[in-house]
């Protein structure tokens, strides 16, 4: 699905006090499990990674990482041949008139530095236009609108409830940080379509998933030796920790609150990651038509309790056992299982 070469989570360094080092071994081992998650692809099966860990550290941060980083790749890939473009138009063309979006403006020519903008708008209707079927936008209060083709509907995503301002220039889109753009391969100008997907979701602790992804700084080796730097935040863009209506490819959310620990937009992710027992223990039931990687920490409470419950899960939804990680080293104090289970919408 990826090139060979390809940058993943493997290639990643960290800050020493010598300067930068490959990450150890054990982060390759949470790259293939999110490689493997993110490129299963089955509408009647899902595929379910459990892994008992000495420590959860930065596990599932690296995990979703790759996750975003492979699934970003299939995106590309898809909306390249145009293969993804048909449903995402005839999706767009049932939602009901009204329904709030946000579009994307594409700058004439980027390599004057004009840059994209994202318009508040809502869906108006989708009519034939010239013999073609268009998706007609409205974007302000005096009527102005665009007609979309389905071979650019990539540029319209559903959004949040607004009111249309009389007239609009448009958010600026910010340009892909450095780490980012070596990660995702979309290092030419306008290259890159930032819209939004949902790769994946996190249930953990939400502060602690955050000091990982917005705290620490991480790079990758340039072809000319350089050091490209910059937060695994960069990649992921979790919707939590984006400032309006920025992209995101990911989320995160809180497993200890007293509301279900449920996507917001009702969007199920290629992939559920479990940082932990408690989300697993609590919410596994809502997150059924995704793949999971549960990700288990023997030394924190309900290990045991959460164990237990995977086995169980094995034993009663297995469909099949899974091989996608026999030739992936597993690091000391790591036990690991793989099995594809039936999706239950």
């Amino acid at each position: 699905m990826c090139a060979a070469n390809r940058l993943t989570v493997k290639d990643l360094y960290y800050a020493g006090q010598d300067g930068w080092h490959l990450l150890p071994g054990w982060a390759s081992f949470f790259a293939a499990a999110g490689d493997a998650v993110a490129t299963y692809n089955s509408t009647s099966l899902r595929l379910i990674i459990g892994a008992a860990l000495p420590t959860r550290a930065f596990s599932a941060a690296l995990a979703a990482t790759e996750i975003v980083i492979m699934r970003s790749a299939i995106a590309r890939t898809s909306s390249a041949t145009g293969s993804d473009l048909t449903n995402r138009f005839d999706e767009l063309c049932s939602m009901a008139p009204g329904t709030p979006v946000t579009l994307l403006n594409r700058a004439g020519n980027h390599a004057t530095g004009a840059r994209d903008r994202k318009l508040k708008g809502v869906i108006t209707e989708c009519a034939v236009v010239h013999e073609e079927k268009r998706l007609k936008i409205t974007v302000d209060a005096g009527g102005g609108s665009y007609l979309i083709a389905a071979k650019d509907s990539w540029r319209v995503e559903p959004s949040v409830p607004r009111n249309l301002p009389k007239r609009q220039t448009g958010q600026l889109v910010p340009p892909m940080k450095a780490l980012a753009r070596q990660l995702l391969g979309e290092d030419k100008p306008g290259a890159a379509q930032p819209v939004s997907r949902l790769d994946c979701v996190v249930l953990g602790r939400a502060s602690q998933i955050g000091r990982e992804v917005l705290s620490v700084e991480f790079a990758v080796k340039t072809t000319g030796g350089e050091f490209e730097k910059g937060t695994l935040q960069d990649v992921l863009r979790a919707r939590r920790f984006v400032t309006c209506d920025a992209s995101f490819y990911s989320e995160v959310l809180r497993v200890d609150g007293s509301k279900a620990a449920k996507s917001p937009s009702g969007i199920m992710p290629h992939v559920t990651v479990f940082d932990g027992a408690r989300g697993f223990l609590r919410w596994r039931h809502l997150w059924r038509d995704s793949n999971w990687v549960v990700l288990l920490d023997r030394t924190a409470p309900h290990f045991d309790e959460a164990a237990s419950a995977l086995n169980t899960d094995l034993i009663q939804n297995r469909v099949d056992d899974s091989d996608v990680m026999k030739d992936i080293p597993v690091p000391p104090g790591i036990e690991i299982m793989a099995y594809t289970a039936a999706r239950r919408k």
